[in-house]
């Protein structure tokens, strides 16, 4: 498909061009209709056409309705847009979606951890930190690239003061990748939380006494 190469090579202009001719021409319940959808929104979204992007999946999902990835888009457009209550609606359809029946064509990561961490970031959008955590903890558990989620968290953390989660983080970070620097920058940010700059200084020089050379 040459809309698909297209699209992968970052060319959006052509990809957008050869997905609205596949669309034109197929039925709606051939196999790679939906990814079709998937892939001209996102290319019509690089390109800055973000209203016509939230149109065309808006029209996959009145065809497929049960379709993961329109979910996911649709999830980051409307966020994008601050709807954060909608996107919330269409992330949590994306983990509930069925994909028997196209297993193969679905990016897997959508139905995990890349939507687990997106939900976090809506949940705190919305105000809701205990919320927020519970999807990145599910994102960190299941992400192939935990250290960042890890991070982030612990930085969240600090900011609602909840410094068991933090020390949590931190931890899990050393593990996964030892004291490395954004290790010690989340430790210098804990100092500051419970002991204020000088506090997160001495930590700091501690911390940096106390790594191999």
């Amino acid at each position: 498909n040459l809309g698909m190469t297209y699209h992968y090579m970052g060319e959006h202009p052509q990809a957008i061009d050869w997905l609205r001719k596949c669309l034109s021409a197929s039925p709606v319940n051939d196999s790679h209709v939906r990814k079709a959808y998937a892939l001209l929104a996102v290319s019509l979204r690089e390109v800055g056409e973000r209203a016509e992007a939230l149109q065309v999946l808006e029209e996959g999902l009145s065809q497929i309705p049960d379709d993961p990835e329109l979910h996911f888009h649709t999830g980051i457009m409307l966020s994008g847009e601050g709807r954060n209550r909608e996107a919330k609606e269409h992330y949590l359809k994306t983990l509930s979606s069925d994909i028997s029946s196209h297993f193969s064509s679905v990016d897997m990561g959508i139905l995990s951890y890349k939507t687990f961490h997106n939900l976090g970031v809506i949940c705190m959008e919305l105000g809701d930190y205990s919320e927020a955590q519970v999807w990145w903890r599910k994102a960190l558990d299941s992400s192939p690239h935990p250290v960042p989620i890890a991070l982030h968290l612990g930085q969240v953390a600090l900011e609602h003061s909840d410094l068991a989660t933090a020390r949590e983080m931190m931890q899990r970070v050393e593990e996964l990748e030892g004291r490395s620097e954004g290790w010690v920058i989340l430790q210098k940010e804990y100092g500051k939380a419970i002991g204020g700059e000088e506090a997160a200084l001495q930590l700091l020089e501690r911390l940096t006494n106390a790594s191999p050379q």
